[in-house]
């Protein structure tokens, strides 16, 4: 047992108090504190890592040449900020975010095209039952400038990933912080994975038109690929 003195009117004065009685407030208003600390964390950990890999890609970045070169893009962001839209009727999702891409032969470099960032596209309507794009790219007009894999999608939310035909924009400048990017051909199959909130899936009857490059600029890039 110990004592709290406490300044009165009469004086000091010493009321007694049990320590296990106190070790148990201190305890509980811990925990208290503790709940809080992790409440006010977890309304910030909903930032989830986009990727899209796979494939072989031929270009230019700052001048040099590289060709059948691997390549990682990679971007952190809030699943709850995607944007919903349409690309000609079909379904988009997309959200702009710092993009760090990796080539081989290169060291990591961000692209720095505004309102570049991941991307999803049910494109059922337009190319098949079941089709769907992933991956990186900034809106350009009606057009949708970047790389993605074409492949399988079930749904557009949750988690989900993108898995075909890599695709991308031939012949566009791409700004970075390494200089800019050219591709010239993309190759083989991409895969492309990130998290999708359910909330927002876009109502194609009600979304303006986002153009998707990627029905243009990626099959140009495929048809270079083959020839």
């Amino acid at each position: 047992m110990f004592c709290f003195c406490i300044l009165g009117d009469d004086g000091l004065m010493e009321y007694p108090v049990f320590t296990g009685v106190f070790i148990m407030g201190f305890r509980l208003l811990s925990c208290f504190l503790l709940s809080c600390v992790l409440m006010v964390s977890s309304a910030h950990a909903a930032v989830v890592t986009y990727t899209l890999s796979g494939g072989t890609i031929d270009g230019t970045l700052d001048g040099v040449s590289f060709t059948g070169a691997n390549f990682t893009i990679t971007a952190d962001a809030d699943p709850s900020n995607f944007v919903p839209g349409t690309v000609f009727g079909a379904p988009l999702l997309s959200q702009p975010a710092v993009s760090t891409m990796t080539i081989d032969g290169f060291a990591s470099f961000q692209i720095t095209n505004a309102n570049f960032g991941p991307f999803l596209a049910d494109v059922a309507n337009l190319v098949g039952p079941g089709i769907g794009y992933g991956g990186f790219a900034f809106p350009e007009g009606e057009l949708l400038r970047g790389i993605a894999a074409i492949g399988p999608l079930s749904s557009l939310s949750s988690n989900v990933t993108v898995t075909g035909a890599l695709e991308g924009t031939a012949d566009f400048t791409f700004t970075t912080t390494a200089g800019d990017l050219i591709f010239t051909s993309v190759s083989g199959n991409g895969t492309f994975n990130g998290e999708f909130p359910s909330s927002a899936v876009p109502e194609p009857t009600s979304m303006a038109i986002f153009g998707l490059g990627a029905l243009g600029m990626a099959y140009r890039a495929r048809r270079k690929s083959k020839a």
